[in-house]
């Protein structure tokens, strides 16, 4: 058998939700874990969920289904890397508007 990863995560719980999907499904996969090393002393996992060859087609939709992947044509491999840089941008319009929110509650409590 050939396998082929399918999809790429450093979380626990996801993997183990696809084992149950592909347990379900009778899908063969197998799981790599690689240990990588993160600022300096710590250590995470970075999991590769691999599924054979002639299951390719059924375990890629499943993980679109369960909302792994947002689209069919998705690269796996890059499906579980978020951009962090969206949630600043959420994070710095959210502090602006406290900002300015504060700068007119006191501008009206100084204009008596």
């Amino acid at each position: 058998m050939s396998y082929i990863t399918v999809y790429t995560t450093s979380d626990e719980s996801e993997v183990a939700i696809l084992r149950s999907l592909f347990n379900k499904e009778k899908i063969a996969f197998d799981v790599l874990g690689e240990e990588i090393e993160k600022l300096d002393t710590q250590v995470a996992k970075n999991y590769r969920v691999q599924v054979d060859e002639a299951d390719h087609d059924k375990a890629k939709e499943i993980l679109h289904e369960s909302g792994f992947i947002n689209t069919r044509e998705h690269a796996f491999s890059n499906s579980s890397q978020k951009k962090p840089f969206n949630r600043w941008i959420f994070v710095f319009m959210a502090a602006l508007i406290v900002v300015l929110v504060a700068l007119i509650v006191a501008w009206l409590m100084n204009t008596n």
